[in-house]
């Protein structure tokens, strides 16, 4: 029985941290969901690291991430308006 209590209140705290997350993000990009956000990470990820280290979200503020992303979504040959809203948002939602 208490490795099933453990397991639901690890659930538990993984939901609130989730909500956290969320209702902070929101407040940097009003409307921004989870799915928005895993999927903004998994292609920052990809299309950002094959080039060089990646920055930590919270190293720039919203207002100084769109310029750098303009110079390196140039720089990267990254032109689809979807990707670069997901990577655009996902580091704002996430920046200091």
């Amino acid at each position: 029985m208490n490795g099933c209590s453990s397991s639901k209140k690890n659930s538990t705290e993984e939901k609130n941290e989730t909500n956290i997350e969320l209702i902070s993000a929101r407040k940097k990009v009003p409307g921004i969901t989870m799915q928005q956000l895993r999927l903004g990470n998994k292609i920052y990820i990809r299309d950002c690291s094959g080039c060089h280290a990646l920055h930590k979200p919270s190293e720039f503020t919203a207002e100084k991430w769109p310029p750098i992303l303009d110079t390196m979504f140039v720089k990267a040959k990254i032109s689809d308006s979807a990707t670069k809203a997901l990577i655009t948002d996902y580091l704002i939602a996430k920046s200091k």
